[in-house]
């Protein structure tokens, strides 16, 4: 059973391009949460990040936020022992295939594949950087979770 889901933050949830968190990305947040998810952000350290997650008050949101200079196996499993779960209990939402997805699935993390923009092209190709879900539009996470649970 899922418990918790750790997004990526850049191109994931803010958009730099439009330099903002879309109003549905923020409701599709709430949703989860009030669906009884733990949420979990995992985010490179970046100038003006952490103003980004002010401004949106994504603290009330998530339940760990971790600004990391890179992303390694180990703060994926930092953020599992935080989240108090077992790999099979999360879902790693992301839109890079050879970072995020790439790290989950050598945890055993299901992974959802968020193929939008700049990195929509990156396709995987070692077995370990498949996802488990592809989506090109974050409001089907709702029913994709529905299905998986």
């Amino acid at each position: 059973m899922i418990k918790s889901i750790i997004f990526d933050f850049n191109r994931t949830l803010y958009i730099p391009e439009l330099q903002k968190i879309p109003e549905e990305t923020i409701q599709l947040l709430k949703n989860l949460k009030n669906m009884g998810f733990s949420l979990a952000l995992i985010s490179i350290r970046e100038a003006k990040r952490e103003d980004i997650i002010n401004t949106y008050n994504l603290h009330s949101i998530f339940s760990i936020l971790k600004f990391v200079d890179e992303k390694t196996i180990n703060i994926f499993k930092e953020t599992l022992q935080s989240l108090k779960c077992n790999p099979d209990e999360v879902i790693v939402v992301g839109d890079r295939i050879k970072s995020e997805i790439k790290i989950a699935n050598a945890l055993g993390i299901k992974t959802i594949w968020y193929k939008q923009g700049k990195f929509s092209k990156e396709l995987p190709v070692e077995k370990i950087e498949f996802p488990n879900w592809t989506i090109d539009n974050l409001s089907k996470m709702i029913s994709l979770i529905k299905k998986i649970t």
